[in-house]
Parts: C-alpha cells; sequence; structure tokens
C-alpha cells in the first residue's frame, strides 16, 4: 500500500468508522477506506507496509524512514496524512478493554484543517503518531519516545 492521506470524505468516512466501533467495541479498517481514491490520495511512491512497533522509539523512527523516503516537508500538520496513518495502524494504535476496541476521541479540525485528529487515547496522545515526528523534528525529540 502506497503513502497516502486522507480526502475530505475520507477523514468524515474514518470518523464515523471510529464512532462506530466506540458504540460497538469492534471493527477493522477497510482497505477500500484506505486505497479507493474517493476517500484517499497517494501522495508518494512509497511502501507503508504492515508494522508492528515493539516501542515508541521504534514506531519514531520507522516514520522518520518513512517521511524522509517519501521526501515530504509538510507532514506536521497534515490531518489527513495522520488520520490515513492511524487508519492503516489501527490494530496497532487501537487500545483494547476485555476484548473490546477503544479508540479515543478526536479533536475537531479548524477551518484550515490545521488541528490533527487526536486518534490515540488520552494516556498515549503525543507519543507515536505525533506532530513532533515529522521529518526533520523526529530525530532532535527521538529521546522523548524511548520506553522507560
Amino acid at each position: 500500500m502506497k503513502l497516502s492521506k486522507f480526502t475530505p470524505v475520507g477523514l468524515v468516512s474514518f470518523s464515523a468508522f471510529l464512532d462506530s466501533v466506540r458504540e460497538t467495541g469492534t471493527g477493522a479498517v477497510s482497505e477500500h477506506l484506505l486505497t479507493d481514491p474517493a476517500f484517499s490520495t497517494v501522495i508518494a511512491d512509497v511502501d507503508v507496509p504492515d508494522q508492528q512497533f515493539d516501542s515508541r522509539l521504534e514506531a519514531a523512527e520507522f516514520l522518520d524512514r518513512l517521511f524522509t523516503t517519501a521526501k515530504l516537508s509538510d507532514a506536521e500538520r497534515d490531518a489527513g496524512l495522520w488520520a490515513w496513518l492511524a487508519a492503516r495502524y489501527f490494530t496497532v494504535l487501537c487500545r483494547t478493554t476485555k476484548g473490546q476496541l477503544r479508540p479515543g476521541r478526536a479533536r475537531p479540525l479548524d477551518s484550515r484543517g490545521d488541528e490533527l485528529p487526536a486518534l490515540l487515547p488520552a494516556s498515549a496522545r503525543g507519543s507515536v503518531f505525533h506532530s513532533s515526528c515529522a521529518p526533520g523534528r523526529s530525530r532532535a525529540r527521538v529521546r522523548c519516545y524511548a520506553d522507560r
């Protein structure tokens, strides 16, 4: 799957998916949502593989390599990109309680779409998929992601 970002329709659809998961405790992101041009746009000819992360540091290093390879310079505030990444790695990121999926609440986007969706639980916000993982910043802040 190529690195993409959600279109406005994709953001709305992913938000509806999250609402459904919050109600039912179950769900899986469909590949259709991640790849259909109505919902997402490819932004770089870079593969985004299935991936598990053993630590926050590993996730930050992965994102740094991904963004460097893709030559992204404006990823930091791209809500469509961060939401797409959260959807791509939903099963890795979403917390569970007693076998039920429990995604965090998303912050609303402002009129420019500049606010990043807070798709992680409150306890994890600012750790794995956060703007400080953007190119040029993740290396300087890599110590923030080291699990202690």
